[in-house]
């Protein structure tokens, strides 16, 4: 293989902005231009258009997917004490936002889909478990009619973070459907990205609606001078509002872009004995947040890529209940076995949109070298 002076990006946040310079620039000097830096009318839009993809009643946009986790168990009554279903494999968000309610995580395994483990989160329920967070992983959608059956057999507040999956289907349902609510993250490393952080909140329960709009800015209600309640500061600047719906007309064309790497990935390191590919659920339409392979000599692999100018990425080299956080819970390795494995395996290549054809065979036959 031919030297290359060239890095190819883990990440195509600057290639983007590279390619829409013009649109996105005419965006924000417009912004600008209205003096509505906070609260301006893009924050609304933002808002209708989630609403009408995720076919929600309410979206609320607030400063990050974590504030909306967050915002979530706050708004459901979860109190200090009450117990949070939450898987062990994730990003620490998903569970540090029951941590900030005083709440206690319940660390669950996960299942060879990289979902929280049902069967196991039965055997965990206690009289405190009051809710659960499901997390889909990657860009793929779980069943939700599973997982909605469950959270109403145990009387469960469901929360879904869709954090890394807005656009992915299961069967008729889109993510950001499911649950209580439903929580979305716009931060630089998601398919559709504000400048900076960003989040939204989805809802068909209007009572919900109301109190994370109340939170988000420091417990006033919307139409009221007084304030009634503690609250945030969780606001989406306009700027963020206005990008994020522009960019929001590339979702379709930047996911098959996607879709195609994975086939293309797929095909060509199918054969390699030491890579298992994603597992995939029939039914679920994958966005392909991420393309994460489970190999071996995972760490020695990731030190070749990177001599070799490629970025890639571990999602996740911890699991929750190893992070020094989560000490207090004194959980052993034992009861999470798939966890741990997948943890020791996992390593994230190149997947956005704007990596070329040849930018992927280079990937492709550095990977078949690392294993030959």
């Amino acid at each position: 293989m031919k030297h290359r002076n060239k890095q190819i990006p883990f990440f195509g946040v600057s290639r983007e902005f590279a390619q829409h310079r013009a649109e996105f620039m005419n965006t924000i000097e417009s912004v600008l231009a209205t003096g509505q830096v906070l609260q301006g009318t893009p924050i609304t839009e933002l808002e209708n258009i989630i609403a009408n993809i995720t076919n929600r009643s309410h979206a609320v946009a607030v400063n990050s997917c974590t504030d909306a986790l967050y915002f979530s168990l706050l708004a459901s009554d979860i109190k200090p004490g009450d117990e949070v279903l939450v898987p062990d494999f994730t990003f620490a968000a998903s569970a540090t936002c029951i941590l900030r309610l005083g709440a206690k995580p319940i660390l669950v395994d996960i299942d060879e889909n990289f979902g929280l483990d049902l069967n196991q989160a039965q055997s965990l329920i206690t009289p405190k478990t009051k809710a659960i967070i499901f997390v889909h992983l990657y860009g793929q959608m779980h069943d939700p009619n599973t997982i909605e059956s469950f959270s109403k057999q145990n009387n469960l507040v469901l929360v879904e973070d869709a954090a890394q999956s807005l656009g992915a289907k299961y069967e008729n349902r889109v993510a950001g459907s499911m649950g209580l609510t439903s929580c979305i993250s716009f931060d630089p490393t998601k398919t559709i990205s504000a400048p900076g952080s960003g989040g939204i909140l989805t809802t068909d329960d209007s009572k919900i609606d109301s109190l994370v709009r109340s939170f988000r800015y420091h417990g006033k209600d919307v139409g009221s001078k007084t304030f009634n309640r503690l609250g945030y500061n969780s606001q989406m600047t306009t700027i963020a509002a206005a990008l994020i719906s522009q960019k929001l007309n590339y979702l379709k064309k930047w996911e098959n872009r996607r879709i195609d790497i994975a086939k293309i990935y797929k095909e060509n390191l199918i054969n390699l004995s030491q890579i298992t590919l994603p597992k995939y659920i029939k039914e679920s339409q994958n966005i392909y947040h991420k393309f994460v392979l489970e190999v071996e000599q995972r760490d020695n692999l990731f030190n070749h890529l990177k001599n070799s100018k490629i970025g890639s990425a571990i999602h996740y080299d911890t699991p929750l209940h190893r992070e020094p956080i989560f000490d207090f819970l004194n959980l052993d390795d034992e009861k999470f076995p798939m966890s741990l494995n997948k943890s020791k395996k996992v390593i994230s290549l190149p997947i956005h949109p704007f990596l070329t054809d040849s930018e992927i065979e280079i990937i492709i036959q550095t990977i078949k070298l690392f294993y030959k």
